[in-house]
């Protein structure tokens, strides 16, 4: 009883600070953002020394509209947060942004351990995580995907042990949140 209480407490934490976070995003966040910004919306975040580790390939011209700001943000930046937490040995992540017809699609790639097929099956389920405890709810894909859903999107990952993984974004540009 003592681990569940402390495991909703946990819980409740995170989604304080999440909440918290998307408060101080407030209006500004739900400007359009432009590809030729996303460089400096990853360097804004809060990723510490992590983002002087992201090699970013844009495959959109500068001026192409993404979408709000606010939602590139809630889709790539836990994605970013998991391949830097994979790749511990300081290796590079890259992240691909492109815009195919009314829709946005982000690669992020890490060169981390990568996932069995069996790990891989169940990533994205609610509370299950392969990090250490106290080191990770098994939320962030979770929630990442229903985001993503919520907007007529889907998320999608792939792996391979020892290679790396590859977690693919892709949402409307105009969504229709439900």
């Amino acid at each position: 009883a003592r681990l569940l209480r402390a495991e909703v407490d946990r819980c409740r934490a995170i989604l304080d600070r999440m909440s918290a976070r998307v408060d101080r995003l407030g209006a500004a966040e739900d400007a359009p953002l432009r590809a030729h910004e996303v460089a400096a919306l990853l360097g804004e975040a809060e990723l510490g020394e992590d983002a002087a580790r992201i090699d970013l390939e844009l495959g959109a011209a500068p001026e192409t509209l993404l979408g709000a700001r606010s939602d590139f943000g809630e889709m790539v930046l836990p994605l970013l947060r998991n391949a830097f937490a994979a790749a511990a040995d300081g290796s590079r992540v890259r992240v691909a942004v492109e815009r195919e017809g009314d829709r946005v699609r982000v690669r992020v790639h890490d060169r981390g351990h990568g996932m069995s097929p069996s790990v891989l099956e169940r990533a994205g389920e609610p509370f299950f995580t392969t990090r250490a405890p106290g080191r990770g709810t098994g939320l962030g894909l979770f929630v990442l995907r229903l985001h993503a859903e919520r907007l007529g999107g889907t998320l999608q990952l792939t792996s391979e042990p020892g290679a790396g993984t590859t977690a693919t974004v892709e949402w409307p540009i105009a969504p229709a949140r439900t």
